[in-house]
């Protein structure tokens, strides 16, 4: 199996132990890589990396929804104190 690192790089894996060796250090060095030669579908692939945009995107809806709601000041607060409680989140 070969690792393409995203600068360009590719390294050669030995074992399972290799493998995990050099996943993990690109996963501390690197923001992004890519594992080549490794037998899974492209069809599968590209299903697996659409599903989790649509995860992403409903995740990032979520929490934009949350922070509207918790800081709206059309929401009925109990008073000046509970406003700057919530904002501090004590």
């Amino acid at each position: 199996m070969t690792c393409r690192l995203f600068r360009g790089n590719e390294v050669e894996i030995e074992s399972d132990a290799d493998c995990k060796k050099k996943v993990g250090k690109a996963c501390l060095e690197y923001d992004f890589f890519q594992l080549v030669n490794h037998g899974v579908p492209l069809d599968l692939m590209n299903g697996a990396l659409e599903l989790s945009k649509t995860f992403m995107e409903c995740q990032l809806k979520r929490s934009l929804k949350a922070a509207q709601l918790q800081h709206s000041f059309q929401l009925v607060m109990a008073g000046w104190r509970a406003f700057l409680a919530t904002m501090s989140g004590k």
